[in-house]
């Protein structure tokens, strides 16, 4: 019985030191690993545990990094990497599942609008395990990925921070074509990425926040619909590229704080498309308090035409800051009230500031009351005041405008020069 006891303890203990040696092991086996694959730039960790027994190894602090920069652009906390049956010490075989749960990826981008992000780096994985896979072979499937309980951190300049919590992301392969799902939790949408051998093919996402989602997709017309537009709502976007960049979008129940409308806007509707570096935003009737605004757009954003058609809307003071050299105009205070209406034609390089803007409209007004001081510093009251405008590049023009005053009745006409 002695003989017996010694035999199964010194098997326990032989169990015991390859489990160990095994275990020790690990973190060379897997950056052995990775140099094979071609990953080793691309990934890193802080410990392995290896149980082969259990068939898996068990990763903790695994990074993402930018191969350009040495940035970490993701990091998860414990990924678990199931292996085939009945390996031992040596070298590590190919895994067959992989699973991670915990972590945090950063979407960021500079003041130039250059993305700094996981996207990119994923783009590069993703590539990267392209190339692993023979063209059209549909037997040897690429091993399924899943990541749980991510935060997705979002920066962009002028924007503020947003944090995503739950985020899942699984990355399959099928026919040849890689497919990474993100989806950042219940009820908030979720983003397709497809890629084949020859790269990117197709990016969907359905609803998803507008903003994020809009800085992400196209860089230059993204940044334009993001910061130009500030809409606040949920969008559904597809991109495709062939031979030119193609984007169709549409954003739902969307609220917009353009910078470029002195008022908030919404909720509406709005599609768009983006071929190449050209933007159409299809005419949409976004409301305000009082009334709607027809906004339609076409042509690149350093080349744009815009047009905005107000019709029979209650008058507010605040909707004179569409005209264009309106803020010139002193001593002269219009009470909330009437009605308003404005045709408005803009070309525009949005890309450039300091660019100078061309214009072209008109519309016309009836006031129920008008301040003006003149010479003296009691104001003039008047009443009923009723006119057209023209604006263009050279001001406004107020061609003939009436109104009551006391008892009586005035007429008048002026400009306005945006020169002098």
């Amino acid at each position: 019985m002695r003989i017996l006891l010694l035999v199964v303890a010194c098997v326990v203990l032989l169990l015991v030191g390859a489990l160990l040696a095994v275990d020790r092991h690990a973190p060379e086996l897997v950056r052995e690993g990775l140099v094979r694959l071609g990953f080793d730039d691309l990934v890193a960790f802080d410990e392995v545990h290896a149980d082969p027994l259990d068939d898996r190894v068990v990763v903790r602090g695994g990074r993402l990094i930018d191969p350009s920069g040495g940035q970490i652009v993701a990091q998860v906390d414990t990924l678990t990497v199931d292996l085939p049956p009945g390996w031992r010490e040596g070298e590590l075989p190919m895994p067959v599942a992989l699973h991670g749960r915990g972590g945090r990826a950063v979407l960021r981008w500079d003041a130039a609008g250059e993305q700094l992000t996981v996207v990119d780096v994923l783009v590069d994985l993703v590539e990267r395990i392209l190339a692993m896979l023979p063209p059209g072979d549909e037997h040897h499937p690429l091993l399924p990925m899943t990541f749980d309980d991510l935060d997705l951190v979002v920066h962009a300049p002028n924007h503020p921070l947003e944090r995503l919590s739950g985020v899942s992301v699984s990355i399959r392969e099928r026919n040849a074509v890689v497919i990474v799902l993100i989806q950042p939790g219940p009820g908030q949408g979720e983003v397709e990425l497809a890629f084949d051998h020859d790269g990117f093919r197709r990016f969907e996402a359905h609803g998803m926040r507008a903003t994020p989602t809009l800085l992400g997709i196209v860089p230059e017309v993204g940044w334009f619909l993001a910061d130009g537009l500030a809409p606040h709502g949920v969008v559904d976007v597809e991109v495709t590229h062939t031979d030119e960049l193609l984007v169709r979008g549409r954003v739902h129940d969307a609220s917009f704080a353009s910078p470029y409308v002195p008022f908030p806007l919404g909720p509406a509707d709005a599609s768009f498309e983006v071929v190449g570096d050209r933007l159409r935003v299809d005419e949409a009737a976004v409301g305000f308090e009082g009334g709607s605004v027809r906004v339609s757009m076409l042509g690149p954003i350093d080349d744009l035409d815009v047009r905005l058609d107000v019709a029979h809307a209650a008058f507010r003071e605040e909707l004179l800051g569409l005209v264009p050299a309106y803020a010139r105009i002193e001593r002269i205070r219009c009470h909330d009230g009437g009605t308003f209406e404005l045709g408005l034609s803009l070309h525009a390089d949005l890309t450039d500031p300091e660019a100078p803007l061309s214009i072209d409209g008109q519309g016309g007004f009836h006031i129920e009351a008008v301040d003006v001081t003149a010479m003296s510093e009691q104001p003039l009251h008047l009443t009923d005041v009723v006119g057209r405008f023209r604006v263009d590049d050279e001001g406004l023009v107020l061609p003939d405008v009436s109104a009551r005053l006391a008892r009586g009745s005035v007429r008048g006409s002026g400009d306005v020069s945006v020169v002098t």
